[in-house]
């Protein structure tokens, strides 16, 4: 009676896994030994550069510079994050370790649309939020008066919609809230002031506006005006220089 041949597959897929653990655990260990590299920012927004690269650098690793000297297994990725989350002028961010030894984080600024008149938040931002004013770069956003903590929600859409729409981006310069909740508007190179009253129905105030300054700038006639109403439906009424 013959011997019977032994299959030697499943000792083989162990010896297999075995060792695939081993190399991995080895890698693991050797990759966090090793020290950073650079810190690489990569910016989600370039439209507002509140916080510069070195800023973020040194938030991750303080007192970072190409020579210093910091192992991978010292840091907390985890907390990191978190810290870049929590600052004034970020609106969100990531950090993460690559196999070549360079620390990543992957940053978006916060968005202002408008300038706080007064006050110490000079911003509000798209989120409906007061933000600092950041000392590297200034936002190119209208003023705004008579904005607090009980209202800034109900100007919010005026707020996107200006800044969303091309035209009315350049043109507002100033936003002024009434104690009544009335807003009024500048604009860039008129004398005039735009009485809006309520933030709704916008798109048809707006269109009605557009309407009138491309009639007055047609007829050459935009200095001959002080006010123009936008609170009527389907009306501009227009009130000359007396």
């Amino acid at each position: 009676m013959g011997l019977k041949k032994m299959n030697w597959t499943p000792v083989k897929l162990v010896i297999a896994l075995v060792l695939a653990a081993f190399l991995y655990g080895f890698a693991g260990h050797r990759h966090e030994r090793q020290n950073v590299n650079s810190v690489v920012v990569q910016y989600d927004d370039y439209e507002n550069l509140f916080v510069t690269e070195h800023q973020i650098q040194q938030a991750l690793i303080p007192g970072y510079t190409d020579s210093l000297v910091v192992a991978q297994n010292t840091l907390d990725i985890t907390q990191l994050e978190r810290e870049l989350r929590d600052h004034d002028l970020l609106q969100d961010a990531e950090v993460h370790l690559s196999l070549d030894g360079n620390l990543h984080a992957r940053v978006l600024m916060r968005r202002p649309l408008a300038r706080m008149a007064t006050g110490s938040n000079s911003y509000v931002d798209d989120r409906g939020e007061f933000m600092p004013r950041s000392y590297v770069s200034s936002a190119r956003v209208p003023l705004i008066s008579g904005l607090t903590d009980d209202n800034v929600a109900d100007y919010m859409p005026l707020l996107h919609y200006v800044h969303n729409d091309t035209d009315l981006k350049r043109l507002v310069t100033s936003y002024k809230v009434a104690s009544d909740g009335q807003v009024s508007l500048r604009l860039r190179q008129e004398n005039f002031a735009v009485l809006l009253g309520e933030p709704t129905a916008l798109k048809s105030k707006f269109m009605n506006l557009k309407a009138f300054l491309t009639k007055v700038h047609t007829d050459n006639t935009n200095t001959k005006y002080n006010t123009i109403d936008l609170r009527f439906a389907g009306q501009v009424v227009a009130s000359k220089n007396e």
